[in-house]
């Protein structure tokens, strides 16, 4: 989730791809996609643009880097020691100079040269012991990215080769992300504009255009009856048929397709200076509303939602549904995200609790990668007690 930039720290941007291993959906609950009698789908990749008025500004020079570690000066060797840091890494990093002593541990200013020669195991072995303090908050909220999404992602930045490769220097592995925290190091060697553009691309959300593809092959009652949640579809179903009978069928945005809550916010900002609560609108407010004319704003409160969750919802252990949540837990059972389940993978969702996170559609695997409790976590269904929709089956 984004947060503001003097931290360099942020969110989940993915491709794409595989599940992560730690965070693996019940079996059966998530449908393949080979199994669609509502219809086929047509996907274009979208690099949703922070509004410029809400990205951090570039001009504000970065704090150089700072790491804490709630240690002892032996122990803080010993990381040092297992980090592989070569002798003169090393040397630069235990200078007493580079040293602060705090009741409660140990702050280093590593020389940003330093910072920028580590080896990607040593960054990584180095970061994930300083992600165990909420005081490294860059560590602890790195930009993640898919690893094969990366390079990708890369290309689209319009960087040149030489800042390309410094910022595959700067990454390092955790939880099975690729992950990006040095924003510092970046600005003192990037140009004014290329730090810009290198800042535009971080804060971008990655999510996709959806349109459904009706031909006459298309079964109009299995679609509507699979979108119909409380008749909100019904008024599609001239549309609908009427698509079906264009030579070579007709596709609709999937968006036309959803409740009016989750159809004007798709691919939008929250907008603080309209909406007081915008600042805290976050995934369990979004997911509970989906379905609500007029949002109830005590969704904002976790508990709250916990509570609603357990009293009116039942956790479905066969296929999700249009409608359905998936709430990815950790392995206490605590809610970490909660999203609304479409169809095909896709879910609607809202990464996080503040105004720089848009409404977007995502894929279930890019969910899962995004969100990593540090234990092993799982996805879990829940479907309203009062909604009883039958799944359409194929044939």
């Amino acid at each position: 989730m984004h947060v503001l930039l003097p931290a360099f720290h942020s969110s989940a941007l993915s491709k794409p791809g595989e599940v992560e291993p730690s965070l693996r959906t019940k079996e059966s609950a998530i449908p393949s996609s080979r199994h669609k009698p509502w219809g086929d789908f047509e996907y274009e990749p979208l690099s949703l643009e922070e509004p410029r008025d809400f990205l951090p500004s570039t001009a504000q020079p970065l704090g150089a880097p700072r790491w804490f570690f709630g240690d002892t000066r032996e122990q803080v060797e010993r990381v040092f020691n297992t980090a592989a840091v070569t002798a003169q890494q090393k040397a630069r990093l235990l200078d007493r100079h580079c040293w602060q002593a705090v009741s409660n541990g140990i702050y280093i200013s590593p020389p940003p040269e330093v910072v920028l020669e580590m080896s990607a195991a040593t960054r990584e072995h180095i970061y994930n012991v300083l992600n165990a303090y909420p005081a490294n908050s860059a560590q602890r909220h790195p930009f993640r990215f898919r690893p094969g999404g990366f390079e990708e992602w890369l290309t689209d930045t319009g960087l040149g080769r030489e800042q390309s490769t410094l910022l595959r220097k700067l990454t390092y592995t955790q939880a099975g992300s690729l992950c990006f925290c040095d924003g510092a190091i970046a600005q003192g060697l990037f140009s004014a504009e290329d730090f810009k553009r290198l800042v535009r691309a971080l804060y971008e959300e990655r999510t996709f255009l959806m349109k459904l593809r009706v031909t006459q092959e298309t079964d109009i009652d299995a679609l509507v009856k699979y979108w119909d949640h409380g008749g909100n579809i019904q008024a599609r179903r001239p549309l609908l048929e009427s698509l079906a009978r264009l030579p070579g069928g007709g596709s609709i945005n999937v968006m036309s397709l959803l409740p009016p809550f989750a159809r004007l916010r798709l691919y939008t900002y929250p907008d603080p200076a309209s909406d007081p609560a915008a600042a805290s609108e976050n995934c369990f407010w979004t997911a509970m509303n989906f379905f609500n004319e007029r949002p109830n704003n005590r969704f904002l409160n976790c508990a709250y939602t916990q509570n609603i969750l357990t009293a009116d919802y039942h956790e479905v252990s066969g296929p999700a549904t249009f409608g359905d949540l998936i709430a990815v837990q950790d392995a206490s059972g605590a809610l970490i995200h909660l999203c609304v389940y479409l169809v095909d993978e896709v879910v609607f969702t809202k990464n996080g609790r503040d105004s720089m996170e848009p409404w977007v559609l995502m894929k279930m695997p890019d969910i899962l990668a995004s969100y990593r409790p540090k234990e092993s976590g799982h996805a879990v269904v829940f479907r309203a007690n009062t909604f009883t929709q039958l799944i359409p089956r194929p044939g």
